[in-house]
């Protein structure tokens, strides 16, 4: 499927599901479909881009690893993106990409994502989890961090103390994840094998 195809049925996508879902399975067996949506969903101008994210969400809930070829591409689209209705479906790309990253075999990895792929999600998740943002993507940026702690070790500490602090002011919903992460984190070894990096890259 061509560019100006891919285009012309995104304009005839709605907010049902079943729409989005019959675009998604046909993204994710096609990766030109898949590079195209990132070029849409990467371009705010673009009034198709909150319906490309939607459509990529779905694809990559279909199938996780056809969509790592295009991690750098999906991360280096991430800072140009305000809009909520946008932030919520890659949020949750976030989380299916860090969820399928961990359940792959350690040897598997090293090809899946580079360690700045990882901290780059790492940034994203923390501004989504601490910014002003709607509570699906905080919900969804936790649950990311959680699996990213597995590798850098600061990140558990400090999610846990972002948790603990804004529980008392948050939804029910963003607190019954924070007290299934917390949970998880509470259950960890206290030295884990894991990477250890600089924290203060999130402030740059």
């Amino acid at each position: 499927m061509k560019a100006h195809q891919v285009n012309s049925a995104l304009a005839r996508v709605s907010a049902l599901r079943k729409d989005r879902e019959d675009m998604a399975h046909l993204a994710a067996a096609d990766p030109k479909i898949l590079a195209t949506l990132l070029e849409v969903a990467f371009s705010p101008e673009d009034p198709l881009s909150v319906k490309a994210c939607w459509v990529l969400d779905l694809a990559v809930e279909k199938d996780p690893m056809a969509f790592f070829p295009y991690l750098g591409q999906f991360i280096g689209g991430l800072g140009k993106i305000r809009n909520e209705s946008a932030i919520r479906p890659l949020a949750r790309i976030c989380e299916q990409v860090s969820q399928r990253y961990y359940a792959s075999p350690a040897t598997e990895r090293r090809r899946l994502a580079t360690p700045k792929d990882l901290e780059a999600l790492v940034a994203a998740a923390f501004n989504w989890l601490i910014g002003p943002h709607k509570v699906a993507a905080k919900v969804y940026s936790m649950t990311t961090l959680y699996h990213l702690g597995l590798d850098f070790n600061w990140i558990h500490r400090e999610l846990e103390l972002v948790l603990e602090k804004n529980y008392p002011e948050e939804s029910a919903a963003y607190k019954a994840r924070a007290r299934m992460i917390l949970a998880k984190i509470k259950a960890q070894p206290l030295v884990k094998k894991g990477a250890d990096c600089d924290p203060t890259f999130l402030s740059n």
